[in-house]
């Protein structure tokens, strides 16, 4: 299917209208997007590193009490009493629920709570990791953090080790039992933005503190992304999402500060809405301006296109009107002017074909009349010459020597195949005089009847006849006779040699146009050679010699003749000792 000029153009006049807005517009709307979400992400690292900077500066707070009182006058070195002095001075800190004082041997000395200060009941804590870790590597001691059975608050184990400023050596354990709720109110306070959650998960995964206590008294889990960026967030939607992760002792915090990708792209989104706006506002400006545009130029053109078409249909007076002075208009003068042009010319030459059709035609009739005439005229002095022999004969019968009587039978034959040349030449000449009257003829009857005219030259011989299904075709009774009758004798004559013949007669199916059928009749006879093919429907044309062969070299050239004025074509195919097939069409009768 042909593409319009007109569609084509519309596309180029859209094409570069739009497609350098839009593509700049989607570089601007790459841009911004790309822009905002590194700026969202920077936004959240922001508030990821401030909420972890004040975490570790409440953790290094309560490390640092700890430290002050385990140095503070050699506590190891005091009394029972001013030990505990010393730690319930410390337990007025909020922050810490209980404080154990640990020997060098891990036995409890101490142990306060913050309901009731004093404990009676003492424990050996040598196995506890609160007391082997510190005591052993003289680093602070910080255990995971676990929520409190009653309350839910989170807690977590704080122990510095004692050691001796002579010695370097830890000679006991200051374990503190401390509520980090506080980091909750931490997080709580941090002041966010629409869409934005701030939390705090452990290596394990496990949400300890989120500005929803809920969130973490449900025993939520999150696995954290291998890297920041739009990741999917803590309620699975998609997020913004940046962490910071700081240590404390063997424990690891990982703060997690997060946005939804529609409130931290509000403005990126609001941006490509904008863009795809103006592009498709610039599409339909620019397809009203093309549309006018592509008007302007197909209009022309489609009258010159309408115009050659009504001039190839035959109509030689049309002319194309376009009255504009540009491109198109010089171009329409021009096609105008070699319409006149080509009228004059097929004009001029439809008269000398008129002439020579007429000059051809008369020839052809006066060709046609004088072979009639020429043929007709030799048959009387031939009758002369064979009425005379044969009175010759009778006059000198028993006188003549075999040389004359050699001589006059010479003449004889002679005269007699001159006659029948003479009525070949007179048949073909009819075959293309003779006005053709076609009407549904039925093969098989003339099949028939050139089989039984055929009678007296195949007696004696065993021939088998194949005759296929043949269909009825249009065509002159009387011409087609002349058909099947030249290519049926020749069969029966070129297959005298086989000591059985076979002749076939069949019907093909043709893929040309008008229904026509192809009909055949192959035999096994001496065939000829191919390459010689071209010459065998010539007048006069003979592949095989006379005394091989008696006949005339007119029989085909009257099939094709027959055939070509039925509007059919005639061919063979043949191979020498092999027989021969010889093919004609014919229109095909309509059913019924």
């Amino acid at each position: 299917m042909r593409k319009s000029i007109r569609i084509r153009l519309n596309v180029i006049f859209i094409g570069l209208g739009v497609g350098p807005l839009l593509l700049v517009g989607a570089i601007l709307a790459w841009q911004g997007f790309a822009t905002q979400e590194q700026q969202a992400l920077n936004l959240q690292r922001e508030v990821a590193q401030r909420v972890a900077a004040e975490v570790t500066a409440f953790f290094e707070e309560l490390e640092n009490e700890l430290r002050l009182v385990s140095r503070a006058q050699m506590l190891p070195g005091l009394d029972l009493d001013g030990q505990r002095d010393m730690l319930t001075v410390l337990m007025s800190k909020e922050d810490f629920e209980e404080l154990a004082l640990l020997d060098n041997t891990g036995q409890e000395q101490i142990h306060l709570y913050r309901l009731s200060l004093t404990s009676t009941e003492l424990h050996n804590r040598a196995e506890a990791d609160e007391f082997v870790i510190p005591h052993t590597s003289g680093q602070v001691y910080y255990s995971p953090v676990r929520f409190e059975q009653v309350t839910g608050e989170p807690l977590m184990t704080i122990a510095a080790p004692l050691l001796n400023a002579r010695t370097g050596m830890a000679d006991g354990v200051l374990i503190s039992e401390v509520r980090i709720k506080r980091i909750w109110d931490l997080i709580a306070d941090v002041r966010s933005s629409p869409g934005q959650s701030i939390y705090i998960v452990d290596a394990q995964g496990k949400v300890i503190a989120h500005r929803n206590p809920s969130v973490v008294l449900r025993d939520t889990h999150f696995d954290l992304p291998e890297q920041d960026g739009i990741q999917t967030g803590l309620n699975g939607t998609r997020a913004v999402l940046a962490v910071e992760r700081i240590h404390f002792g063997e424990q690891e915090f990982n703060v997690v500060a997060e946005q939804t990708v529609s409130s931290a792209l509000a403005l990126a989104i609001n941006t490509v809405v904008i863009t795809v706006i103006l592009v498709i506002a610039a599409l339909v400006v620019a397809s009203a301006l093309g549309l006018l545009a592509v008007r302007q130029i197909v209009r022309p053109i489609r009258t010159l296109a309408a115009t050659a078409q009504a001039i190839s249909a035959g109509d030689l007076s049309q002319r194309v009107e376009i009255a504009s002075q540009d491109e198109l208009g010089i171009l329409a003068d021009t096609f105008n002017s070699m319409t006149i042009q080509l009228q004059t010319l097929i004009s001029s030459l439809e008269r000398q074909v008129a002439e020579r059709t007429a000059q051809l035609e008369a020839s052809n009739k006066e060709l046609e009349a004088f072979a009639y005439s020429v043929s007709h005229d030799l048959r009387a002095p031939l009758r002369h010459i064979a009425g005379f022999v044969d009175l010759l004969r009778k006059h000198e019968e028993g006188q003549l020597d075999a040389a004359s009587s050699h001589y006059l039978e010479t003449i004889a034959q002679s005269t007699e195949r001159m006659g029948q040349l003479i009525g070949d030449l007179l048949t073909l000449s009819r075959a293309g005089r003779a006005e053709i009257q076609t009407r549904r003829v039925a093969l098989d009857e003339i099949i028939r009847k050139v089989q039984r005219e055929l009678e007296s030259e195949v007696e004696g011989r065993r021939i088998t006849w194949e005759i296929g299904p043949l269909p009825a075709v249009e065509a002159d009774p009387t011409l087609l006779l002349q058909v099947w009758s030249n290519l049926l004798s020749n069969a029966v004559k070129f297959t005298a040699s086989q000591p059985e013949a076979r002749i076939e007669i069949g019907a093909l199916p043709t893929d040309e146009k008008g229904d026509y059928v192809a009909l055949f009749v192959r035999d096994n006879g001496v065939g000829f050679d191919p390459q010689y093919a071209h010459k065998l429907f010539g007048v006069f044309q003979r592949l095989h010699r006379e005394e091989e062969f008696e006949g005339t070299g007119v029989g085909l050239a009257t099939v094709r003749r027959i055939v070509e004025r039925h509007g059919g074509r005639v061919w063979a195919e043949g191979t020498p000792d092999h027989g021969a097939t010889f093919y004609f069409t014919l229109r095909q009768a309509e059913e019924g």
